[in-house]
């Protein structure tokens, strides 16, 4: 039973049972219908795979960026830490993922988790944390 609700949920996950695909010869429609969505599968996985890697390159490229900006900051007397200046770029990014039909919460999430590592970079840089 599922513990929320106290309902329980029918499986709907295709069985592997050959019992399940009687009257269905060895090799039918199932099993190449199946060898299809496996070769979908890891395709779509190497894709999921590549887009990850991209994002952790973007992230060294963003890094390098905020180096360079607590450089600038400690050079122009200004502190790490600037609220107004994190909530617009918060907001700016959550409008672009509006735009582009992507999760609101999961992108100010991590635009928030981005904001704090960068503060902390740049906490680095200046000999004040680490």
């Amino acid at each position: 039973m599922s513990r929320a609700g106290g309902r329980r949920r029918p499986s709907v996950r295709p069985s592997d049972d050959p019992q399940d695909r009687a009257g269905e010869p060895p090799g039918g429609p199932r099993e190449a219908s199946s060898g299809q969505a496996r070769a979908e599968l890891e395709a779509l996985r190497l894709q999921i795979q590549e887009l990850d890697e991209s994002l952790v390159r973007l992230i060294r490229e963003r890094d390098s960026l905020v180096e360079r900006v607590g450089q600038l900051k400690r050079q122009l007397g200004l502190p790490i830490l600037d609220p107004p200046r994190e909530a617009a770029v918060v907001r700016k990014v959550v409008e672009v993922a509006r735009r582009e039909g992507v999760d609101e919460e999961l992108v100010r999430d991590l635009m928030w988790r981005l904001m704090a590592a960068s503060r902390e970079i740049q906490r680095r840089g200046a000999g004040t944390g680490g």
